[in-house]
């Protein structure tokens, strides 16, 4: 039985793993973060319509991994505000439940630890709490810990991707891997508008069109299906998290010596899937090493939609 939530406070402390830490830097902080938030089984339109009544709005609904997992992907007016700010923009989108039918449960970002990543410096303690309260509100069995049985029949918490609160904002997965700020660059046009309207018309030929959220005048967020072959890389390291697909493009705009214009970003995939997968080997079966030509891949995917 899950492990259910009994209350929420300042820092959202039983939202998170406590674990081994030279200790946070923030007052009342916790140690490590988990990424994820499991809660009780659910179907896709259940989700979806407690999500709505929650104030939440459901920027799409769509399909993951061999199985077919149902994705909802949600965003609010309080995330969007807390996105509307220069390279920050992808939260409005990162936040996702996945229906796993596979494994009999819902599992949902944890908000502490996206808002955290996407936000960076300009993250505060406390910008994630309206976000947790209407959550743990629609789904009051989402916990972070998930009891189990290892591989030597002992009971262990299953759910254990995390990592130290204190890392997360500068988190790469070895060095010479990207930071978050270490962007793609996909493209760039004259306008905002008229650069949305390209990924828009380019994607929608590809059937990989999933949604547009704007966020101000000059700035937009698109989620994108990736190609069939490159989308099949969670199958390879753990279809558990495959909520991090679809992916996103940001399109604001900049200024550059004196002039200003549009560009079109993503997330590096080494970077994106690194965060989702914090407990990642960079060997073995199942590691990174396995799926080192996605990234280039992923990028190339995304290039083609601004083009």
């Amino acid at each position: 039985m899950m492990k259910k939530i009994l209350s929420v406070t300042a820092l959202f402390a039983a939202l998170v793993f406590q674990g081994c830490s030279s200790g946070p830097s923030v007052a009342g902080a916790p140690a490590n973060v988990k990424a994820y938030l499991v809660g009780n089984f659910d179907k896709a339109k259940s989700v979806e319509k407690k999500l709505k009544a929650n104030g939440f709005e459901i920027l799409a609904t769509t399909k993951v991994g061999k199985k077919k997992m149902p994705v909802i992907i949600f965003t609010s007016p309080a995330i969007k505000k807390l996105a509307d700010r220069p390279m920050r923009g992808l939260l409005a989108g990162s936040m996702r439940i996945m229906v796993d039918k596979e494994r009999n449960v819902i599992k949902a970002n944890n908000p502490m630890y996206f808002f955290k990543a996407f936000l960076q410096d300009q993250y505060k303690p406390g910008d994630e709490k309206s976000t947790v309260t209407a959550l743990l509100k629609a789904f009051p069995s989402l916990s972070t810990t998930v009891m189990g049985k290892d591989e030597d029949g002992e009971q262990v918490d299953t759910n254990s991707e995390n990592l130290e609160y204190d890392d997360i904002p500068d988190y790469h997965y070895i060095i010479g891997m990207p930071y978050y700020h270490d962007q793609n660059e996909l493209g760039r046009g004259d306008s905002v508008a008229g650069l949305v309207k390209k990924i828009e018309k380019n994607a929608k030929k590809k059937k990989a069109l999933v949604y547009t959220t704007k966020l101000s005048e000059n700035r937009y967020v698109i989620g994108v299906h990736l190609s069939k072959r490159t989308s099949k890389f969670p199958k390879k390291i753990g279809e558990q998290n495959s909520l991090l697909l679809p992916w996103q493009i940001l399109v604001e705009e900049i200024e550059e010596d004196g002039k200003k214009e549009a560009i079109a970003t993503a997330l590096d995939g080494k970077y994106r899937i690194a965060l989702s997968y914090p407990q990642l080997s960079m060997v073995g079966a199942g590691s990174f090493a396995g799926i080192m030509s996605v990234p280039g891949a992923l990028e190339d995917d995304l290039k083609k939609y601004c083009k």
